[in-house]
């Protein structure tokens, strides 16, 4: 609990988490993540959604070769701004995503 997230995101190669905070900061600084719940940040470039556990396999090859793309700040306000304008993250992921 007293671990520095970012340092943990930084030296992982992918993020695996149930539906966790790690995936979601993993997707804002585009690092690789995968979630086993459909979240509002699943529809950034870096995050997957796995829905049954014979499809990890898969994603995992495909974000072992994840080359990180131009998610700048720009984009990371636009979409910080588009959410918190939501009426909340289940509206939010059906909107976007």
């Amino acid at each position: 609990p007293y671990c520095d997230s970012f340092a943990l995101i930084k030296n992982a190669s992918v993020i695996i988490t149930v539906s966790g905070t790690m995936a979601y900061e993993a997707g804002l600084l585009d690092y690789p993540a995968i979630t086993f719940s459909k979240m509002f940040f699943s529809c950034l470039p870096s995050v997957r959604y796995c829905s049954a556990i014979r499809e990890l396999p898969f994603i995992l090859d495909e974000l072992f070769h994840y080359h990180k793309c131009d998610l700048n700040d720009a984009n990371k306000i636009k979409f910080l701004a588009w959410f918190w304008n939501c009426n909340g993250a289940s509206d939010a992921f059906f909107l976007y995503c």
